[in-house]
């Protein structure tokens, strides 16, 4: 398994109560962009330029495809990498409540579940959480980003037959934005984990849904933000009270606009 690993910058602030980061998640929290042909992970995501702000090194065992399920089992491979007052940071969801559509798309009859039901998710968050905190590490939850139904369904669809869509379409009652309501319903059960547990957790949903604008900061594929998208994350990131100190010397981002 590809890990990440980045030293501290020497001209950053580093926080005495903790030793590095410690990321766990999906093709979000490891950078993944897609520049409308190719998947390809970007230097700046949101997760490396929090730790660069910090001065704290990165360890990033996120992956793409990576559900809760898979982060269950890195966890277990990389424990003994947690240390007492590490922070984790932690995102899963959008893989979890993805379904197999090009099989929706041949038999449309059938019953057709998500990668992780809705019910497992929430349980197996909550577990991975209480072992991150029983070695001493603190953990920080990241809601999902927005997801744009149009583009998406175009993405997964372009490969498939016409037949394909078409049930898919019918499938999803006509209605392509279910596709985003469904996505919603993962989202809304973090910050249900995020109560459950009594683990912060960064917003990272509302400042770019409070835009207009917002999907100029989604990549093509309809799912995953972009470089500016990641900027804008890591902007909020560092200005949200639930964990981070406040950094005097940069201001606060617009998110009304």
């Amino acid at each position: 398994m590809t890990v990440d690993w980045e030293k501290p910058k020497a001209n950053s602030q580093k926080l005495s109560c903790m030793d590095k980061i410690i990321a766990f998640g999906d093709s979000v929290m490891k950078g993944v962009v897609f520049d409308g042909e190719t998947y390809h992970t970007i230097k700046e995501s949101f997760a490396s330029m929090l730790a660069a702000e910090l001065g704290l090194g990165l360890l990033n065992f996120a992956k793409m495809g990576h559900t809760i399920k898979e982060g269950l089992k890195v966890f277990e491979r990389m424990k003994t990498r947690i240390e007492p007052d590490d922070l984790v940071l932690l995102e899963y969801g959008g893989n979890d409540c993805d379904f197999d559509w090009p099989s929706i798309g041949k038999h449309p009859e059938s019953v057709h579940r998500p990668k992780t039901d809705i019910a497992q998710f929430r349980e197996s968050y909550c577990h991975l959480i209480d072992m991150i905190k029983a070695r001493g590490a603190k953990p920080l939850l990241f809601s999902l980003p927005p997801l744009e139904a149009a583009w998406y369904y175009h993405f997964f669809t372009k490969p498939l037959d016409r037949q394909s869509t078409s049930n898919i379409l019918g499938w999803l009652n006509g209605v392509v934005e279910h596709i985003a309501n469904w996505h919603e319903q993962y989202n809304l059960a973090v910050f249900q984990v995020a109560i459950e547990t009594s683990t912060p957790i960064v917003d990272i949903s509302s400042p770019l849904l409070s835009r207009k604008d917002y999907a100029k900061y989604i990549c093509l594929d309809g799912i995953h933000p972009n470089q500016d998208g990641h900027r804008m994350i890591y902007e909020f990131s560092h200005h949200s009270p639930t964990i981070l100190p406040p950094f005097p010397h940069t201001s606060p981002i617009s998110i009304g606009t």
